[in-house]
Formats: C-alpha cells, sequence, structure tokens
C-alpha cells in the first residue's frame, strides 16, 4: 500500500514528499512557499546584499529611458559612459565605457533590428553626463533630431570632408564620442583615415567612436572599420540573423537585454527633439527626464570583447 507522498526512485530507495503547510493541492502547496517567500523578505530585509542568495530578475519587454537611467549608480553618471539597456540576472544598468582601455564600439545587425535606437539610447545617456557628441548620419536617421543641441555636432553629407569632420571633432581635450549611423554607407570615405586615426589614437584625445552597422559589412570590413573591427568590443543584435562565424569576434556573454529606445522609424524623433529643446548638456536631470524612449519590444543582444568580463 502506498501512502499519500510516498514513493521509490529509480533505485528503489523509498522517499516521503515533505509538504510545506496543511493542505495537499498545488494551489495550497504555492500559496505556501508565496508565504514562506514574503517572510524570509522581512525577516532579512537588512541582511546585506552579498550575503542575500542570488536573484534572478525578470527582463521587461519595454522599458523607458528614464526608468534604465534611473537605475545606472552616481559613479557611472560620468562623461564618456553611456547606456545601453538593462540585462544580467539582477536586471542592472549594461552600458559601453568608452573610456576604458578601448574607446570603440560597435553595434552591429541586421536592418530593422534596432541600431539606430541603439545609438539613440547611447546618444541621450552620454549627453546627459556631459559627454560631447559629433553625430554622422549619411542617410535619414532618428539621431537628427539632435540638430541644434549644444553638445552636439551634427554632419548630414552622403561623403564628409575630412575639414568637416575635424571642425567638428574639435582639438580641445574635452571627452567627445564620434557617432555614426549606418555606417555600411561610410566604407572608405573621404575621411577613412580621419577615422581610423580616431580609432586608433583617439583615447588619447578623449575621444571615442561607435557605429552602428549590418554583420555582412563587419564581416568584410575594410578601411576604418576594420580597425574598429579589431578592437572586438560591441552588441550585436538579433544574433540568430547576423551570427554564424560572421561577426567580430566570440560573443563573451550572449543572452538578452532590453533596450531603451523606441525602433528605427520617426517615433524617436519626438523624445529626442525634446531631449533638445528642454535640456542643456549641464542638467543631467532635465534631460534624462525629457529623453524617454519607449521600446516596443526586447531585442536578444550578444556582446563580444576581448576578455569576458
Amino acid at each position: 500500500m502506498i501512502r499519500p507522498g510516498q514513493g521509490w526512485t529509480s533505485d528503489g530507495a523509498e522517499i516521503q514528499v515533505a509538504l510545506l503547510a496543511p493542505g495537499a493541492s498545488g494551489q495550497e502547496q504555492a500559496e505556501a512557499l508565496r508565504a514562506i517567500g514574503a517572510e524570509a523578505n522581512r525577516r532579512d530585509a537588512g541582511l546585506p546584499a552579498a550575503r542575500r542568495p542570488v536573484r534572478i530578475g525578470t527582463l521587461p519587454a519595454k522599458v523607458e529611458f528614464t526608468a534604465a537611467y534611473e537605475k545606472v549608480p552616481e559613479e557611472l553618471r560620468r562623461p564618456l559612459w553611456g547606456l545601453l539597456g538593462l540585462g544580467g540576472d539582477d536586471v542592472a544598468p549594461v552600458g559601453v565605457d568608452f573610456a576604458g582601455s578601448s574607446p570603440t564600439f560597435v553595434v552591429a545587425g541586421p536592418p530593422g533590428s534596432g541600431r539606430s535606437t541603439t545609438l539613440a539610447g547611447l546618444a541621450v545617456s552620454l549627453l546627459a553626463s556631459g559627454t560631447r557628441l559629433v553625430v554622422l548620419t549619411p542617410r535619414e536617421s532618428p539621431l537628427r533630431a539632435l540638430n541644434g543641441h549644444p553638445g552636439v555636432r551634427l554632419l548630414t553629407a552622403q561623403s564628409p570632408t575630412a575639414p568637416e569632420l575635424a571642425a567638428a571633432v574639435g582639438s580641445g581635450n574635452e571627452p567627445r564620442v564620434v557617432l555614426v549611423d549606418d555606417a555600411d554607407l561610410l566604407i572608405l570615405p573621404e575621411i577613412d583615415q580621419d577615422l581610423r586615426a580616431l580609432v586608433e589614437s583617439g583615447r588619447d584625445r578623449g575621444v571615442g567612436v561607435v557605429a552602428g552597422v549590418t554583420g555582412e559589412t563587419m564581416a568584410g570590413a575594410m578601411g576604418w572599420l576594420s580597425a574598429l573591427k579589431r578592437h572586438r568590443r560591441g552588441v550585436l543584435l538579433a544574433p540568430p540573423e547576423c551570427d554564424g562565424g560572421r561577426h567580430p569576434g566570440r560573443p563573451a556573454h550572449p543572452g538578452s537585454a532590453a533596450q531603451p529606445q523606441t525602433g528605427p522609424g520617426p517615433d524617436s524623433r519626438p523624445a529626442l527633439r525634446e531631449a533638445d529643446q528642454r535640456a542643456d548638456t549641464s542638467d543631467r536631470s532635465r534631460l534624462t527626464a525629457a529623453g524617454v524612449l519607449q521600446a516596443p519590444a526586447a531585442h536578444s543582444v550578444s556582446h563580444w570583447s576581448k576578455s569576458a568580463s
């Protein structure tokens, strides 16, 4: 006779299933588990984070820029640090530090994967931290809504000249990031050597470089893009569509992330225009509040770098 809760394992060991509370139904046991969790949270509320059990957070399907930026710790709200989105077990801010060992970054993915809006989130967070931007948009881009912002120099020509780029970047030591959307249109441009110089030695001048580009272009990268590829730092949007050995470097941290973005369409422009009109680059709180970027869906991403971190 097998009593309730009793059984045997495949090797013949007899077992007795323990109940968390009276009542053997699944609903009663689930409610008991929730009660235990609530009591544990109350009991251990003052416990240091390092002594608490590891908690795996739920990645949101949508996130506003303000909500994501509020999670950025104060020590990271500094020049040359930009927000990519939220990720990891604790759904913490994931960003790019252009003041680190390599001041370059690639946002790669197929058309429609959210490259422009990932760059938009980076741009707004960099402006919020006091970083000046030089934005190259060889074709229509939501980033053009930043035109006129005091912290932005915008170049919209399909073939910008070396003097135009030099004037936009400037010669001072203030932190700057050159942000190139649709870099596929700037393969071996007139400013190829100038962009290559920024990629290879921009760190000495406090200049970072980030480019939005397709995986196919990076696979056969030439000129300044090949120099960018050698740094092996970036984020890969929609990996199943542009993976398979075609991305620069082996993915170090494949997974998912929620990005503060709107998608590449015109819906992102009002938020950027509002940030432009209402905020000063030195006023972080106003810029953050103005630059609300909503994500209709999270994109699957894969990060790669020279070493896992």
